[in-house]
C-alpha cells in the first residue's frame, strides 16, 4: 500500500489543478531520479563493520518499496527471509522476481585444436 500511495504523491493530482501534491505540501521541487521498477533485482551494500575479509560486499535482494520514513528502500533477502532497509543499493531495473534463482548455463564454447598454430621445438631455441 505504501508504493502506490507515494507514487500518487509523486503524480500531477485533478484537484491541485495538475500540480503535484508533494510539491505543494513541502514547497519542494520533486525529483523521479530515485524511482524503480518494482520487484526487480537489487544489490545491497554490506558496511565494512558487519562483513570479514572474506564475506560478500552486497547482498542480492528483490525490491519492495519505498521507505516513507527516510529516503531508503525496503528490500527482501531470499536467502535470510528478512525485509532489509537500506539507501546504499544497485539496482538492475531489468532483472525480476521470477528471474531470481536463475544463473545462466555456462554456454558450450566448441575449440578446433586443428586450427591453433603450434611452434616447433626449434624456434625457441634459434640462437643455440
Amino acid at each position: 500500500m505504501r508504493t502506490p500511495c507515494y507514487l500518487i504523491n509523486l503524480s500531477p493530482s485533478a484537484p491541485w489543478e495538475g500540480d503535484v501534491p508533494e510539491r505543494v505540501w513541502t514547497g519542494k521541487d520533486v525529483s523521479y531520479s530515485h524511482l524503480r521498477v518494482s520487484r526487480c533485482k537489487a544489490f545491497v551494500d554490506v558496511p565494512k563493520e558487519q562483513r570479514t575479509k572474506i564475506d560478500d560486499k552486497a547482498i542480492p535482494c528483490i525490491f519492495l518499496c519505498y521507505d516513507s520514513d527516510k529516503f531508503e528502500y525496503r528490500l527482501w533477502d531470499p536467502k535470510n527471509k528478512k525485509v532489509i532497509r537500506s539507501r546504499d543499493v544497485v539496482f538492475c531495473d531489468d532483472k525480476f522476481f521470477a528471474d531470481f534463482g536463475k544463473d545462466k548455463e555456462p554456454q558450450n564454447v566448441d575449440i578446433n585444436l586443428d586450427s591453433i598454430p603450434i611452434p616447433s621445438p626449434l624456434s625457441y631455441n634459434s640462437n643455440v
